[in-house]
């Protein structure tokens, strides 16, 4: 049942099983005060049939005790059976026929020992088809469905049994379909779900130490000749922690004399639109540059540019800025 309008009819169907199968007649029915029970559509039914319709007080689920418990109990079996084979929850109304199916076949000392099963049809039920619930499953392919060098059979989830066919339930974990087969291997002590969770990968893996240390509190690089580079100490590992801030040795380098570049300056950025200073585009302007406009002076490649001083100068600075940016 998916919604609370599908009650009626559910009662509908099933006083008709009774009376079918049975040679009894539903003479009370005892119900909460639900809309899906009490509506005038209900209430015309049971008038006409000569059901009398009990309504518990509300708020007082214990004058429909046994209903109640009936609910705890699948709702635990239902529990247990999501448990133990680690089933995502989005299968639970499988889990709830599962449930339901296995307690009307077994006994319990309220109906003597004897099942609702065999209380209702006057014969014994028959266990050697009970299979355990969410355990690999591998039903036999169709030969339509496969190639004749693939495999015959495809490891799925057995979630349940059938009441229309005389099959098993069987969910294929890659297409996430479920199918009814009857030609099936089981294998009742793997549980593909459980090992899903136990085989599953760290979401992120392990990192060294120095890769979670903050950007902003490593010392600055300077572009030096590798021959200036000078051996690095060891730290020691008995005095010190692996997350506390590195020390200056670690990044050891030949001091090259550099101008301080002030820290920018962190101000509210003001746009043309907001002063007003709008300029035509010149979409043309670009059509019309060449390197006729540069000064004769300016290079143009990085090669011709490393050869001046003053270049090298500025292209230190400006990867200075950069890193101390952080960009």
């Amino acid at each position: 049942m998916r919604h609370k309008s599908e009650a009626f009819d559910i009662f509908v169907n099933f006083k008709t099983f009774i009376e079918k199968h049975t040679s009894n007649t539903i003479r009370t029915l005892r119900t909460d005060g639900g809309s899906e029970f009490v509506n005038h559509k209900f209430a015309t039914y049971l008038s006409n049939h000569g059901i009398l319709h009990q309504i518990s007080c509300p708020y007082t689920p214990e004058q429909n005790g046994v209903a109640e418990r009936k609910h705890r109990h699948i709702i635990e079996t239902t529990r247990t059976l999501l448990k133990k084979a680690s089933v995502p929850y989005l299968h639970w109304p499988e889990a709830v026929l599962t449930s339901t199916y296995l307690i009307n076949r077994m006994p319990s000392p309220v109906t003597f020992n004897s099942t609702p099963f065999e209380l209702l049809h006057k014969s014994k039920p028959d266990y050697t088809h009970l299979k355990v619930f969410g355990c690999a499953r591998f039903p036999l392919q169709p030969p339509h469905s496969h190639h004749k060098l693939q495999a015959k059979a495809r490891m799925c989830v057995f979630l349940g049994y059938s009441d229309a066919y005389k099959g098993y339930k069987c969910l294929d974990i890659l297409t996430n379909k479920i199918s009814i087969s009857r030609h099936i291997t089981f294998d009742e002590n793997y549980f593909p779900f459980s090992n899903q969770h136990t085989q599953r990968p760290n979401a992120s893996p392990d990192l060294p130490p120095s890769f979670l240390i903050p950007t902003s509190i490593l010392p600055n690089f300077t572009s030096v000749p590798s021959s200036q580079h000078k051996p690095v100490s060891q730290p020691n590992n008995t005095a010190t922690n692996h997350y506390q801030t590195p020390s200056n040795n670690l990044y050891q380098s030949s001091p090259v004399p550099h101008a301080e570049i002030p820290p920018p300056q962190r101000h509210r950025m003001i746009t043309r639109n907001q002063t007003g200073s709008l300029k035509p585009i010149q979409r043309l302007n670009l059509l019309h540059s060449s390197s006729d406009s540069l000064p004769n002076n300016t290079p143009t490649t990085y090669a011709a540019a490393s050869k001046f001083p003053e270049w090298r100068a500025a292209m230190n600075e400006e990867f200075l800025a950069l890193q101390q940016q952080g960009t």
